[in-house]
């Protein structure tokens, strides 16, 4: 049986890239096509698509409320169509944290080369979206953290000017967006230990993700800049198009970035944060691999194991978008726990807090 998309874009430049590229695979077919978001919900209520596809910005429509309503009605898989700009940028990130699985970035008008690879590119990820394990709207902030952000108290962590001891190493690639933020969530504001993490996004959009986590978490999240000093109790998301790693400078650790070539962004950027990781044998160490396609990270971790990792987590497929990275990470053999989401904020606080013999 063929795909069936529902699309919603008032740009008819990419309505027509988008006919054309599903017109030529006998495996999809476009079953509607909105000018607008207005009602969008009802519509893919009534006519139940296998995935949507969604511009970040639609006329009159606030998108991440549209595709809450979609979440709640429908709960069909959802692709964004991101836009380039300030505003399309963080109703992409706001889209994906309400529940849309995965974006695309839109083309740039009249360069050929970019039509294609956007084409190629929603395809892909139209066919992975039709096969999603799990789908789910947010389901808020802890309580505690909504009170800390409430209360508009500066985030302050009294281990930050501590010496780094342990370390946690986190990575996620499509649906990573909402499940960051149900664990970063539900950390507490005195967590003792610096997090970094490696999200698969490209330039530009991981900004706004490190600017949403951070206005969701308890914790101070920010884009990791080369030279950060790496302190207690803050979070680092890696730069879109740079590799990130972690070193000791004088006895410092600080943030390493290594910019990638357009052709290389398609690599292992989790492997290169975990294998930095590793070699910091003086800390205890701890990885994450949520959900994501791809086997990303779970090829370094057997030496992060050898290394002496102090814990090795992998998110359960019960609400995992897309199970690859995890089921990649639990074959390695080097997986010691296999959590559902809502306990590894949980399982993150209690292995950083046992004492490792």
């Amino acid at each position: 049986m063929r795909i069936k998309i529902l699309v919603a874009d008032d740009d008819p430049f990419i309505r027509k890239l988008i006919r054309a590229a599903v017109k030529e695979d006998h495996f999809l077919e476009i079953i509607d096509i909105s000018s607008s978001g207005y009602d969008i919900a009802e519509k893919v209520q009534r006519v139940r698509p296998d995935v949507v596809v969604m511009a970040s910005e639609l006329s009159a429509e606030n998108v991440a409320i549209a595709v809450a309503d979609i979440m709640r009605a429908a709960a069909a898989p959802i692709i964004m169509l991101a836009s380039p700009t300030y505003y399309g940028i963080r109703q992409t990130i706001a889209a994906l944290h309400e529940g849309a699985i995965d974006f695309v970035q839109k083309p740039k008008c009249e360069q050929f080369s970019d039509e294609y690879d956007f084409q190629v590119e929603l395809l892909q990820k139209i066919k992975a979206a039709a096969k999603v394990n799990y789908l789910s709207p947010w389901s808020g902030v802890p309580f505690y953290a909504a009170l800390k952000m409430m209360s508009g108290m500066p985030k302050t962590n009294p281990y930050s000017e501590l010496e780094v001891e342990q370390i946690v190493a986190i990575g996620a690639a499509a649906g990573g967006t909402q499940v960051l933020s149900q664990i970063l969530s539900a950390l507490p504001s005195s967590f003792a230990y610096p997090i970094l993490i490696v999200q698969h996004m490209p330039p530009r959009f991981t900004a706004a993700l490190a600017e949403h986590l951070d206005s969701i978490s308890a914790l101070r999240v920010k884009e990791a800049c080369h030279g950060d000093i790496v302190l207690n109790g803050h979070v680092y998301v890696a730069p879109g198009g740079s590799l990130m790693k972690v070193v000791n400078r004088n006895g410092r650790l600080r943030i390493a970035l290594q910019q990638q070539e357009q052709e290389e962004l398609s690599g292992w950027p989790i492997n290169e944060l975990f294998a930095s990781v590793s070699k910091l044998r003086e800390l205890k160490s701890h990885y994450v691999v949520l959900t994501g396609n791809g086997k990303d990270g779970a090829q370094q971790l057997p030496e992060a194991k050898q290394a002496g990792a102090a814990s090795i987590i992998a998110q359960d497929k019960m609400k995992c978008t897309v199970f690859e990275m995890p089921r990649a990470a639990i074959e390695s053999g080097t997986v010691d726990y296999i959590m559902p989401l809502e306990k590894i904020a949980d399982k993150l606080v209690e292995v950083t807090s046992r004492v490792i013999v």
